[in-house]
């Protein structure tokens, strides 16, 4: 494949990802907007109205949410080896001497230790953050997303399999974003201020919930004031523990 077109692939991948993680934050976003408004409607309903009611805006009531957590030592044991057993499989998955190659490239070209006196701050933490997404990539087994921290940190990626998997990449985070886009809290995310009152009212009077027009609108108000310090893509920083291949 001739190098223009490589990197346009992998721009097409780059910038598939990024819309997928915005619109995977602005589903948390209004996931949690819409959850504070229903919850704010729910403690106004009679204690007998309260299943059908979490039955219908939450999936399930939120007593048994309570019940479901693993509450007995052989649940815990259970749900432990459960998740040990995910890992050990991912870690058998036999990765490309090639793609080794490039993993530790990326790690000696971007560990943080390199960078701890470095005087622009912008390049400290653009490597930083592929350092973090590299190691996340790679014991996840996301081998687009360790491809595109390769280029990002300048590292030439010769190998024709390596464009053959960023081309499954996009396939992958386009079907990612379409099913976060069908999901009811990025879809309250993008619902105007103005017509949010309106789609609650909506919501609230299939369950035949009465709620006057001046009480839904309060509540609109209130959680979106709360919200407002939230924007989208801002998570705290951390350093991924290192798993280097021999």
């Amino acid at each position: 494949m001739p190098l223009q077109k490589k990197e346009i692939e992998i721009l097409r991948f780059k910038i598939t990802k990024e819309d997928y993680n915005t619109a995977k934050n602005e589903h948390e976003i209004g996931s949690s907007e819409l959850n504070q408004a229903l919850s704010n409607f729910r403690k106004k309903i009679e204690e007998v109205a309260k299943p059908k009611f979490d039955n219908f805006f939450f999936g399930e009531s939120q007593e048994n949410k309570k019940e479901e957590k693993p509450t007995t030592t052989t649940e815990i044991e259970l749900l432990e080896k459960f998740n040990k057993s995910n890992t050990e499989e991912s870690d058998k998955i036999e990765k490309p001497k090639w793609l080794k190659i490039i993993y530790r490239a990326i790690l000696t070209r971007t560990h943080p230790d390199k960078y701890v006196n470095f005087p622009v701050e912008d390049i400290k933490e653009k490597y930083t953050k592929i350092y973090q997404e590299a190691v996340t990539a790679w014991e996840s087994n996301e081998w687009s997303v360790l491809l595109l921290c390769a280029y990002e940190a300048g590292i030439a990626l010769d190998n024709d399999e390596a464009y053959a998997i960023i081309q499954r990449g996009i396939v992958d985070y386009k079907h990612k974003l379409g099913t976060v886009k069908t999901k009811v809290g990025y879809q309250w995310f993008h619902v105007a201020e103005t017509h949010r009152p309106l789609v609650l009212e909506n919501y609230l009077k299939q369950l035949g919930f009465a709620f006057t027009k001046e009480e839904i609108s309060d509540v609109v108000k209130t959680v979106r004031r709360e919200n407002l310090n939230r924007r989208v893509g801002r998570k705290p920083k951390k350093l991924s523990r290192v798993k280097r291949e021999d």
